[in-house]
């Protein structure tokens, strides 16, 4: 998910890693990054608005940096999805032919 770390507007992808802390990677080379800077949405791609909060970082180092999102994954009890009907995101199942499935 394309994010910008605050304050400094550094742009960075949220990546998920299969635990309840997400890596920030393609950050800038030389770009310094601190524990507690917040992590906000960027509006690329144009999936999510700009600046909804996502997290704070909470970890950089050699292996890393990891963030500690705003909301705890064993905490959510109801999500909402919002279909901005943006074509592309989400491929449509395609309909088969008869004629396909022999």
């Amino acid at each position: 998910m394309p994010v910008l770390v605050e304050p400094t507007r550094t742009r960075a992808i949220l990546a998920g890693n299969n635990t309840d802390r997400p890596r920030l990677i393609h950050l800038p080379p030389g770009v310094t990054v601190s524990p507690g800077d917040r992590i906000v949405t960027s509006g690329d791609g144009g999936v999510f608005p700009m600046g909804l909060p996502v997290g704070v970082i909470e970890t950089v180092s050699e292996a890393g940096i990891t963030m500690q999102p705003f909301v705890r994954r064993d905490r959510i009890e109801y999500v909402r999805l919002i279909d901005f009907g943006l074509k592309g995101v989400i491929p449509l199942p395609q309909k088969t032919s008869p004629e396909a499935a022999k």
